[in-house]
């Protein structure tokens, strides 16, 4: 690894972990029972939200969709209500920018990486599990179809409207596709590229719309659930409505799933 990356990858764990051992402290914003403390900046800009006392029973990473930073998860209503019902729950929620509308390309997926090392690090033996919406998708699946999910021993995977193929995206994203790889390859960054056999033992649950025409499900969540349901528990639940619609994030019906990991 080269020195910088190296850098790169002890400045950010030392902010988060700072932020974490004060987040038991850090004032609610007002009217909202939310503890949030924001970490780094720019690109690694992070977000570290406790639940009452500091002391989660497990930690939810989040993989943000197109357009989305790590404060989708205050700032939206939708995504808002998940991280609240989260956190009264019991757990601790983290997100990162991940360098943004970055597709998962190998900076966002070393981004994450350095996220999910924290969250084990950070909170030892709390369980660990895995929201990924849209385009977040991508990179989570990536990364956990290289056995990081055994690794970091992640109880449940959490897919919103996934993106998992895209060798044929739509025209609006092509380009902008392309601008985030670079000229790193793509091949190896697409998750419908992986073997099902690396999602082994997995507990995964993907919402889906039959009306989305962003990531419609037949070549998306679809395939990718018959992929790996031979070596993995996947539950498929069939929202409705357009890419994003609020039925594809039903923050009591994620987090009762949760508590069952």
């Amino acid at each position: 690894m080269e020195p910088s990356r190296i850098r790169r990858r002890v400045k950010l764990l030392t902010w988060i972990t700072t932020a974490a051992l004060s987040a038991a402290c850090a004032t609610p914003e007002p009217d909202v029972p939310l503890f949030v403390t924001h970490v780094g900046e720019g690109d690694l800009s992070t977000i570290v939200i406790t639940p009452p006392g500091g002391n989660p029973k497990g930690i939810v990473v989040f993989f943000h969709g197109f357009n989305d930073t790590e404060d989708v998860l205050v700032d939206d209503p939708l995504h808002r209500d998940l991280t609240e019902a989260l956190t009264a729950r019991g757990y601790a929620v983290v997100a990162s920018r991940a360098y943004g509308n970055a597709f998962g390309n190998p900076a966002s997926r070393s981004a994450y990486v350095n996220l999910l090392a924290f969250a084990k690090h950070q909170y030892g033996d709390k369980p660990v599990y895995v929201v990924a919406e849209s385009m977040g998708a991508i990179a989570a699946l990536t990364i956990l179809g290289n056995d990081i999910h055994r690794q970091l021993a992640v109880q449940g995977l959490v897919l919103v409207s996934p993106a998992v193929d895209i060798s044929h995206p739509p025209a609006t994203f092509r380009q902008q596709i392309a601008d985030a790889f670079g000229t790193s390859p793509i091949g190896e960054s697409n998750p419908i590229n992986i073997p099902g056999e690396q999602f082994s033992a997995m507990n995964i649950r993907i919402y889906a719309s039959p009306e989305d025409q962003i990531v419609p499900p037949a070549g998306q969540a679809d395939a990718f659930a018959a992929k790996v349901r031979r070596f993995a528990t996947v539950d498929t639940i069939a929202c409705h409505g357009v890419h994003g619609d609020a039925s594809c994030l039903p923050a009591d019906d994620i987090t009762d799933w949760l508590d069952t990991r």
